[in-house]
């Protein structure tokens, strides 16, 4: 959980950086600045690779996820019910709406293996206005 916890700061971080400091290259590179910042990047973690896949179909299937990528074999260590514990997990970083958040969170709860399965929901500040779009055109309630 540690591992994924800096993963976390350092896509916040990147989000950040990217949304402050570089506004003037939106108007540039015709990246844009979301006016209602429904666009959402939803991370969660599973213990292989095939429930990683059946997460990342069911979300597509659903069309409640306009992509999701699995990074395979993290190393993660974490703290569980005392102990310390290290575990190979895969990564699954979602790429959705806020219109659809809780549906999401709701549906990996019902799919996943672990007891308290992680789900880390980040903004996304900005970023290419066509793959904006697609993610919004790509996702329904």
């Amino acid at each position: 959980m540690t591992i994924i916890f800096n993963i976390v700061n350092y896509i916040q971080t990147i989000i950040s950086n990217f949304s402050l400091d570089y506004i003037d290259c939106h108007r540039t590179f015709g990246l844009e600045k979301m006016k209602n910042k429904d666009a959402i990047i939803i991370l969660t973690t599973t213990d292989s690779s095939a429930e990683a896949d059946k997460i990342a179909k069911y979300l597509i299937e659903q069309r409640l996820a306009a992509c999701v990528n699995i990074i395979p074999e993290i190393k993660s260590h974490y703290r569980w019910k005392g102990e310390v514990v290290s575990d190979e997990e895969w990564l699954l970083v979602i790429k959705t709406s806020t219109k659809v958040e809780l549906k999401i969170v709701e549906s990996i709860k019902n799919l996943h293996s672990y007891d308290l399965p992680e789900i880390v929901i980040l903004p996304i500040g900005g970023g290419n206005n066509e793959y904006l779009q697609w993610i919004r055109e790509s996702v329904t309630d």
